[in-house]
């Protein structure tokens, strides 16, 4: 009787797990057809699947504005009249954590934005200094992010999550208008940031 006993319970236990190794191949079978691109399948400590993101490395943005009292009225490059206004131009760019070099770090933030590369640059103009500075903020963040996530996806293969990405434009042109909309021609900033 204690035989038949103990062979019920080794087929019982054979049989669960068959049925957790089932489930498991399920769940990552679904997680890679439609449930979650671009990321890997990981459990928690309760057997439940999360999303484990790319180990996109930390970088920062540096920033530069200069701001102008006035719109300037150009045709074909040449100032033809000036009117009342503000005339804000804002440029960003992003640096790998790894990449700031002991030289670098010395430098001031407005000159960095030059010298580590071609910076993205925008211009708006505004009768208030709030008007003239919202959209050049905007396009220099969005566009200086958008330019590192795809060279970090071409270095690496890593792609920084669409959350992170839309967390750290609009965090960076936050700054960017707060920093513009105070007095004076001209103001750098620099934003870090650590991917979750």
């Amino acid at each position: 009787m204690c035989n038949n006993h103990q062979t019920k319970h080794g087929e019982l236990e054979m049989a669960k797990t068959k049925c957790i190794t089932v489930v498991m191949i399920m769940v990552i079978f679904v997680a890679n057809v439609g449930g979650f691109p671009n990321s890997a399948l990981a459990f928690n400590w309760f057997g439940q699947p999360t999303e484990e993101k790319d180990p996109v490395e930390p970088f920062t943005l540096y920033g530069s504005i200069f701001k102008k009292y006035l719109i300037e009225d150009l045709v074909e490059g040449k100032i033809v009249g000036r009117r009342k206004g503000f005339t804000a131009s804002a440029c960003v760019n992003a640096l790998d954590a790894s990449k700031e070099s002991p030289e670098l770090q010395g430098m001031p933030a407005g000159l960095k934005v030059m010298v580590i590369g071609k910076p993205c640059c925008a211009k708006g103009e505004g009768q208030t200094r709030e008007g003239a500075c919202m959209t050049p903020c905007t396009h220099a963040c969005q566009a200086a992010v958008l330019r590192h996530v795809a060279e970090v996806k071409e270095e690496t293969g890593y792609i920084l999550d669409s959350s992170d990405t839309t967390k750290v434009t609009s965090a960076c042109s936050t700054q960017c208008f707060n920093e513009c909309t105070k007095p004076g021609k001209s103001i750098s900033f620099v934003f870090p940031f650590r991917p979750h």
